[in-house]
């Protein structure tokens, strides 16, 4: 209870003192407020050489005039000389400000300032741009703490850039060891920096051993006396420094160069992250249940960016009101850029989705005149290689080479080749289908065994809507490798059947039925399209009264050039003389078809009936040998007469 109590109050104080802060700033200045923090007696070269000595008090009276002073200063690396007093300036304004003020709301940036220009002195090769500014301000305060118990050298005594030059021209090293202790400065050889003189990147990493080795011994100066309590301990402007002040000891143990009341902060901001994320990402999906998938996606892309935008919320309070340091906030800003990568790439790839599904839902285009699915494999494709490319780039700011990534990216992309192989054979598959065009969303096709409209062409597979009503996934590597027909791209529908007749039949009934067929497929003469069909009998074969019922549809579908009606006699089979009937119908519209398809087959039975002429079916006659009864003997004998089928 008084954990939660503590983290209430945490959180309480970053809020309210927002306003009081606001307050403090536009009530008159207090004299006790603004009383000169008392000027140290310690004052050595290494910052007097950059100002005379009444200059340099009076910055020291007055934060203000250094901060003047500050945005004109930059930093000199041209000998070791020049970038210890560059350290030492920096980092005493940085001291001065911090134990003056504390971190306000008016230094803030003052401060940010100093550790950018701290970070110019460090050999920076190793660390992500990220982690710069915040890596060389708590070097420097490190080193500060060291170097204030140990004897400095004169200024005299310290290279400058002609001394350094004689000596590498005389055969030794370019690094500097300020004597007594292992910092060293050297020359850099390569790259932009070529000829300045720097920290060594170690120092980065052994600047805190190296603190505390010396943490025990006196200050031999008061100078930097009481840095690393005023750095790693003192809180950003929202939180209040008495409410820090004022918590029990055991909440100041320092674990990982952190507090317990930082970790608990910490803690708190992430899973308060996490909960709205989730939380956000349950109403949308709760809210949207009716929505259309256009409207759900774009909704589902809120979660990214809200993610992004807390993240950096949190990080920037975690950096500047909680003040984390050392290898833990690293750490924690690694975790901070690879959500917001993760949330960028999301997003690139659901707004591809987005674009892709608006096209193809816009009535603006017309989608027989363009590849519909070539625009959303080319918008899908595109907004991956955007997504690779921002994955790379935040790689790189987090600390990994061009040359890693190559080497890591050729030797996983050989492990991702072999070990998703079918899956890259599906999407080559793919574009092979793109480019070859066997078919399109919405047509009709027959592979294998399966007959259906095609509903999705996608980067693996292909669905399929079976006439069944199932929904079929055929791999888009065996529909680029199988033989494909596409129903939907006839241009006509063929009609092939035969009319069987009895063997019985005369040849005038022969001839008369084709006439037959030929009528009802004919297009008849536009003075005969009212008058009846004469038959070979008595009247018409339709009466007026059928007629006004339904009127018979259209030849005109059936007689284009080059595709005219056929009917002939052409086969005597086993069982029946057959008539061969081949017609083409246009357009291939299969459910017009059908019906006209239907009217052919009831005129045919209705006009034969009318004729006389009558449909053969399979028959096969019997002749029984030795047809005589069979005497009792034989009877009781058992005896078989043979049986031998004769067709007619």
């Amino acid at each position: 209870m008084k954990l939660l109590l503590t983290i209430l109050a945490l959180s309480a104080g970053i809020v309210i003192h927002l306003p009081a802060q606001e307050a403090t700033e536009n009530s008159p200045p207090d004299s006790a407020d603004t009383a000169p923090p008392t000027p140290s007696t310690h004052t050595d070269a290494y910052k007097r050489s950059h100002m005379d000595a009444p200059a340099y008090v009076d910055q020291k009276l007055n934060s203000r005039k250094l901060l003047d002073h500050m945005s004109n200063f930059a930093s000199d690396t041209r000998s070791p000389r020049a970038t210890l007093e560059s350290f030492f300036y920096l980092i005493d304004s940085y001291y001065t400000l911090i134990s003056a003020d504390g971190v306000t709301w008016d230094n803030q940036d003052d401060l940010d300032n100093i550790a950018l220009e701290l970070a110019d002195l460090f050999d920076m090769d190793d660390v992500p741009v990220n982690f710069q500014a915040d890596a060389a301000i708590e070097a420097s305060v490190y080193m500060a703490e060291y170097l204030s118990r140990r004897e400095m050298p004169p200024l005299n005594e310290i290279p400058d850039e002609d001394e350094m030059a004689k000596a590498i021209k005389a055969g030794k090293l370019p690094v500097y060891r300020i004597p007594g202790t292992p910092i060293e400065i050297a020359r850099v050889n390569h790259g932009d920096l070529e000829g300045h003189s720097l920290f060594v990147n170690t120092m980065l990493t052994d600047a805190k051993s190296l603190y505390d080795q010396a943490a025990n011994y006196p200050y031999l100066s008061d100078q930097f006396q009481g840095f690393y309590e005023l750095y790693f301990l003192t809180p950003g402007p929202m939180i209040p420094t008495n409410l820090i002040r004022s918590l029990p000891n055991w909440m100041m143990v320092d674990i990982y160069e952190q507090t317990i009341w930082q970790w608990i902060l910490t803690l708190f901001g992430f899973a308060v992250l996490v909960g709205a994320v989730y939380g956000l990402g349950r109403l949308i999906k709760h809210v949207s249940r009716n929505w259309q998938p256009l409207s759900v996606s774009t909704a589902h892309l809120s979660v990214p960016i809200v993610t992004i935008f807390l993240t950096k919320w949190l990080i920037y309070l975690l950096d500047e009101q909680v003040y984390l340091t050392g290898e833990a906030w690293e750490f924690i800003i690694m975790i901070s850029d690879l959500i917001v990568l993760l949330s960028m790439i999301t997003i690139i790839i659901v707004l591809g989705s987005i674009i892709a599904a608006f096209i193809e839902k816009s009535r603006r285009l017309k989608i027989r005149s363009i590849d519909l699915y070539l625009i959303r494999l080319g918008i899908r494709i595109f907004s991956i290689i955007i997504a690779i490319g921002i994955m790379v780039q935040g790689l790189q700011r987090l600390g990994f080479s061009g040359a890693t990534l190559l080497a890591g990216a050729s030797v996983s992309g050989l492990a991702v080749a072999l070990a998703a192989q079918s899956t890259l054979k599906n999407v080559f598959g793919s574009i092979m289908l793109v480019l070859d065009k066997p078919f399109v969303i919405g047509n009709r096709i027959k592979i294998k065994n399966f007959d259906g409209i095609v509903e999705e062409i996608g980067l693996r597979s292909t669905r399929l809507r079976t006439l069944d009503g199932h929904v079929v996934s055929i791999p888009n590597d065996e529909l680029s490798c199988s033989d494909i027909e596409n129903v939907s791209s006839r241009p006509y529908i063929k009609r092939v059947f035969n009319i069987t007749l009895p063997y019985s039949t005369s040849p005038e009934k022969i001839e008369e039925a084709m006439n037959i067929v030929k009528s009802i497929l004919a297009l008849p003469a536009k003075e005969e399209a009212s008058t009846d069909t004469p038959s070979s009998g008595d009247s018409g074969i339709s009466t007026s009264d059928e007629n006004s019922k339904q009127a018979p549809p259209s030849n005109e579908p059936l007689h284009k050039p080059d595709f005219t009606p056929q009917v002939y006699f052409n086969e005597l089979a086993a069982d029946s003389l057959n008539l061969m009937v081949i017609y083409w119908y246009f357009p291939a519209e299969y459910w017009d078809y059908l019906a006209h398809a239907t009217w052919v087959n009831s005129e045919l039975v209705r006009r034969f009936n009318d004729a006389g002429i009558e449909f053969a079916f399979p028959t096969q006659t019997v002749v029984l040998e030795n047809a005589s009864k069979p005497s009792e003997e034989e009877t009781a004998d058992s005896s078989t007469a043979a049986v031998a089928p004769r067709e007619a």
